[in-house]
């Protein structure tokens, strides 16, 4: 279940253990364990608390206009997930809210959807009115194309703005206009540089996957984004985990936000358990595969070159994929 607070917050900490155990430690544990396998690890940070978020079970409960709903249908939306019908309603009356979501919750749409339906017409706002920050290029052209579908039938614009692809035609859109704006922070701060991206008449920004840019170390550009749109904007702040620096970010640029958890309970534990096994590296893959076919983990996550998240970065013949993470 979701939980909302304005102010409740958790830590949950880690406990490693330098010591090769043998199968019988792994029977009887109280939380999730971390398997150090590979050389480096994903650490989860802090959970969020708060009270339960009153249930909204169809998209025709949220008040949304008769374009959204037709646009929903051609996406096949039939019930919002639990993100959406914690986030949509919050932003919709105006809040900044943070919340705590994996992967593949809905969380993209929980905030395109309440930025397409509080849109100005460009007659009344010709500049872009929102602007959402993520972490690579490849999550920029998602959120890009979730706001093309979700915008179905309507005269919208969105550009999406990232490195890797020439500036000229990222520009030339730009200067075609364009309500929305998804970029990632280097590359939008390269088009506040040269004039070609205002944040006048900016009024939502959207963190999309926070730890993730923090990790990467797009806090600077961040804030120095933060300081170019206007003070009165609504902030939204979306993280799979909300380490200290998170809640820094939350505490400095935002106002009174809503706080929301959607983590499953039995991940937000005080400790995670941290064993790992001397294996020769020709055997990793191995050993991994059977510890996972025998533990059956509810969730499991590991170091890869594929995003956190993604079910593609499993092989096809890992027994619980599924239920895994990354790796």
């Amino acid at each position: 279940m979701a939980c909302v607070s304005r102010a409740n917050q958790g830590a949950a900490g880690t406990a490693a253990a330098g010591i090769a155990l043998p199968s019988a430690a792994f029977g009887n544990r109280a939380g999730p364990l971390l398997l150090l396998v590979f050389s480096n690890f994903l650490a989860l940070g802090n959970t969020l608390t708060g009270t339960p978020v009153p249930p909204v079970e169809r998209f025709d409960q949220m008040d949304l206009s008769r374009a959204m709903m037709r646009a929903l249908k051609e996406a096949g939306y039939e019930r919002p997930t639990e993100i959406q019908a914690g986030v949509i309603p919050l932003v919709l009356d105006g809040y900044d809210v943070l919340g705590q979501a994996r992967t593949g919750t809905g969380k993209t749409a929980s905030f395109v959807i309440p930025i397409l339906e509080m849109l100005s017409p460009r007659s009344e706002s010709p500049g872009v009115q929102a602007i959402i920050l993520v972490p690579t290029r490849e999550l920029a052209v998602q959120v890009h194309d979730e706001v093309i579908k979700l915008a179905h039938g309507t005269r919208v614009h969105c550009v999406a703005v990232y490195g890797g692809k020439p500036i000229r035609g990222q520009i030339e859109k730009l200067q075609k206009g364009a309500e929305i704006v998804v970029g990632t922070p280097g590359r939008v701060l390269d088009h506040l540089s040269r004039g070609t991206l205002r944040l006048d008449d900016v009024w939502c920004v959207v963190l999309d996957e926070a730890d993730r840019m923090l990790d990467i170390g797009f806090r600077p550009d961040i804030e120095k984004i933060l300081r170019r749109c206007p003070k009165d904007r609504q902030t939204l702040l979306l993280s799979a985990t909300v380490p200290p620096p998170i809640l820094k970010l939350a505490e400095r640029y935002m106002f009174e936000p809503e706080v929301l958890n959607f983590s499953p309970k039995n991940l937000a534990v005080e400790t995670i358990e941290q064993f790992y096994f001397s294996v020769e590296p020709e055997r990793k893959f191995e050993l991994l595969l059977k510890l996972l076919d025998r533990d059956r983990p509810s969730s499991s996550a590991g170091p890869s070159a594929a995003p956190t998240g993604s079910a593609n970065a499993w092989p096809r013949n890992c027994p619980t994929s599924p239920a895994c993470t990354a790796i």
